[in-house]
């Protein structure tokens, strides 16, 4: 509630700050790997994998489309709300049947496994400042910060059971959320009005373990300049 309240006036500064100024409107797509933990696991036992099912590779690399929305300050200062959509993978609906050529190595059989696909989201806002490296022609590097809510609606609450060879192993209850409220980062090279960056998001790592993540990726985009009218 605190970080919801949190956004809420940051947001409200941003529509304040920014009413005198020119808007601005960026939209593109955006794509992840899968996260990179930066945070070593404690001595001791390793913690449990309280994530999804396994084969969560194509929640982690999603496609999304983005959007932002914003207004440009004095010295090439901008102030946005950003927003990212997706429909890909949650997790998976049944069983696998794994197969076991040795002892202490399991593979799943060719099987096509149903799955459960959502909209997921995730919501920004960010301060980004642009630098100017070519007199006479708008190129610019800039760097984006920004502090928000990845994965918003991927809430998961589901009961698996895998076999081996026809013989199933104890059932497992997958539950929890991959919902997260931290910081990221952009560094990016804008030409005219196409936008390029590299992104890193600050995550809880997949397996819900406690530990912190990078979840990488790159954005490519459009952006457009919304002039008010004079009166």
């Amino acid at each position: 509630m605190k970080a919801v309240t949190l956004l809420f006036l940051l947001l409200a500064g941003l529509i304040v700050a920014g009413q005198k100024e020119n808007q601005f409107l960026s939209f593109g797509f955006d794509y992840r790997q899968y996260p990179i933990d930066i945070e070593d696991v404690p001595r001791g036992p390793l913690p449990p994998d309280n994530g999804l099912p396994s084969d969560d590779s194509k929640f982690w690399r999603p496609l999304s489309i983005h959007g932002r929305y914003g207004f440009k300050l004095k010295r090439n200062w901008l102030l946005s709300v950003s927003f990212y959509g997706r429909y890909n993978l949650l997790h998976r609906l049944e069983g696998i049947n794994y197969l076991s050529p040795y002892p202490t190595v399991l593979e799943p059989s060719p099987q096509k496994v149903i799955e459960r696909k959502n909209s997921k989201f995730d919501f920004f806002i960010d301060v980004e400042k642009k630098r100017k490296i070519k007199k006479g022609k708008e190129i610019y590097l800039f760097v984006l910060t920004g502090i928000g809510f990845t994965n918003i609606n991927s809430k998961f609450d589901i009961i698996l059971t895998d076999s081996l060879e026809s013989r199933p192993f104890q059932s497992h209850h997958y539950y929890g959320t991959l919902l997260h409220f931290g910081p990221h980062i952009s560094l990016g090279y804008q030409y005219e009005k196409v936008k390029a960056s590299l992104d890193a998001y600050m995550i809880e790592n997949p397996t819900l373990a406690n530990l912190t993540s990078l979840w990488i990726g790159g954005t490519i985009s459009y952006e457009i300049t919304l002039r008010k009218k004079k009166k």
